[in-house]
Parts: C-alpha cells; sequence; structure tokens
C-alpha cells in the first residue's frame, strides 16, 4: 500500500473529547499531550521537500525518561524521512495544558 497524503479523518469537537478523555481517565495525571510551534512545522515540512506527503508520529522517552513524541517526515512508500528534519521534545501537558479545551479534563 502506497501512501497518498490524503489519510486520516478530519473530526469534531464532539467526537474528538469522548477519545481523548477516555484516555485521560484510563492515565490520570499522566502525559497527555504535546505542543510544537508552527514555525518548527513549516522547518520540518519544508526540509522534506516534495517526497513528503504526510507525517508520523512517534511515543518517545526523551532523555530524562520523560514521554513525548518524534515527528518525521514520511515518503508516499510508507518510509520515514529520517535523514530529513526530525521534530520533538515541545512543551508537554500537564503542565502545559490548555485549561479551556474540551480535549482537556
Amino acid at each position: 500500500m502506497a501512501f497518498d497524503g490524503s489519510e486520516g479523518t478530519i473530526i469534531d469537537k464532539d467526537q474528538a473529547a469522548p477519545m481523548t478523555t477516555a484516555y485521560q481517565e484510563a492515565h490520570p495525571g499522566e502525559f497527555r499531550a504535546q505542543f510544537f510551534g508552527k514555525d518548527k512545522l513549516k522547518e520540518l515540512v519544508a526540509d522534506c521537500g516534495a517526497e513528503y506527503v504526510g507525517i508520523r508520529i512517534y511515543n518517545a522517552l526523551d532523555d530524562a525518561g520523560n514521554q513525548s513524541f518524534v515527528i518525521v517526515g514520511v515518503k508516499a512508500d510508507e518510509n520515514d524521512m529520517y535523514d530529513k528534519a526530525i521534530l520533538a521534545t515541545g512543551p508537554s501537558c500537564p503542565p502545559c495544558c490548555a485549561p479551556a479545551s474540551p480535549l482537556n479534563l
């Protein structure tokens, strides 16, 4: 199977909130999310060039053993673009959580 850049499903908050709530109730007080700034996202996409059709997000642990995400560009042949920019270690939630979001308990 090859990727074409249309993978994934756009949902609204009424679909997303129960999903994040279920996770947060199953894992109280644990890592919920991570923020990545638009400039870093643009830098990742720009470095990937024309072969890029999307991103893959890996669960990871940072140097201190904290849960994190590693974001890498992906080509249509499903291969990671690990020789290009890779994004990681944005501010984590908690403590940097959106206080008024229906996605955050």
